[in-house]
């Protein structure tokens, strides 16, 4: 008899957040907890050989079930998913965020009854709800099931803070810079451009800072923004964004992107005080001639 050598391949490896240090990789193996069962003395030198190997690598072997897997947080985010990239009106979610300050721990059938009593209202109020949840911006229990009975709660301690939309285009400041979120990418993280460099970073959405208040975001209704005229903003912010820096603008800087780019100064002059006073690229959005047609 001769010893064969047999090919063993784990299912998945998992890698955590760098700034979570402490955490090692998983090398995984999923199986259903009956063909563990009924299959061991099968499994289990391939299993020893994958605990090895992970040890050499400083990673942790770990066997996952569908009892690891089929849990409540699962279904809490597939639930959460259909409401993640559908962004509320901002008057809705400073509606929610002010009522949560006030109750600070409720339930979501207990919030929307305190906004609204007729179903109508609480229906439309709802998703908006939903959507906070999904994006981190009220607190909950994601391992328990979720509904209208679950509880939530509003986690700062002092007072009403500004909703953060996190809608393509919001400006926010992060790690002490300016930047505009470009990508939703989950539950807990967004894309994010900084404003002087371009050059795209990965953001926990509980690192981000509003750079205005909701306030002025309901100079235009980004729920109606159509996607040329979103195009025409980004186009417009490329244009002034090497000018955005006050301290080294200087009238030939701006005489020279203009030649550039084709434009005129006076426009590039416009469109950086539009910028300058929202602090949004949603203010360079084309408004309508309001004396057309």
């Amino acid at each position: 008899m001769t010893n064969a050598q047999r090919r063993y391949t784990p299912d998945t490896l998992v890698m955590f957040d760098q700034r979570d240090s402490a955490k090692r990789p998983w090398l995984c193996e999923v199986k259903y907890r009956k063909d563990l069962a009924d299959n061991w003395q099968e499994f289990r030198p391939k299993f020893k050989t994958a605990v090895r190997f992970a040890k050499a690598q400083g990673w942790r072997f770990r066997i996952i079930t569908e009892q690891e897997i089929r849990v409540p947080k699962l279904e809490n985010a597939r639930f959460l998913l259909r409401y993640r990239d559908t962004i509320p009106d901002a008057n809705l979610m400073q509606l929610l965020d002010e009522q949560l300050w006030e109750l600070r721990e409720t339930t979501p059938g207990a919030l929307i009854q305190a906004i609204h009593r007729d179903e109508w209202n609480q229906a439309r109020i709802l998703p908006a709800l939903w959507y906070m949840v999904a994006t981190l911006q009220v607190g909950t229990d994601l391992h328990q099931p979720m509904n209208m009975n679950s509880p939530i709660w509003w986690e700062a301690a002092t007072a009403p803070r500004t909703t953060l939309s996190l809608q393509p285009g919001t400006e926010v400041v992060f790690r002490g810079r300016r930047g505009y979120i470009t990508h939703l990418l989950d539950f807990e993280s967004v894309l994010v451009s900084d404003v002087h460099t371009g050059r795209p970073e990965r953001v926990r959405v509980v690192d981000l800072q509003p750079t205005t208040a909701v306030a002025s975001t309901q100079q235009h209704d980004p729920q109606v923004v159509g996607d040329g005229a979103w195009r025409i903003a980004q186009e417009r912010f490329e244009v002034i964004r090497s000018l955005l820096d006050p301290r080294g603008r200087k009238r030939s800087d701006v005489e020279a992107r203009a030649a550039e780019t084709g434009k005129h100064a006076n426009t590039l002059y416009k469109w950086i005080a539009l910028y300058e006073s929202q602090g949004r690229i949603t203010a360079l959005i084309p408004r309508e001639r309001k004396d057309k047609g």
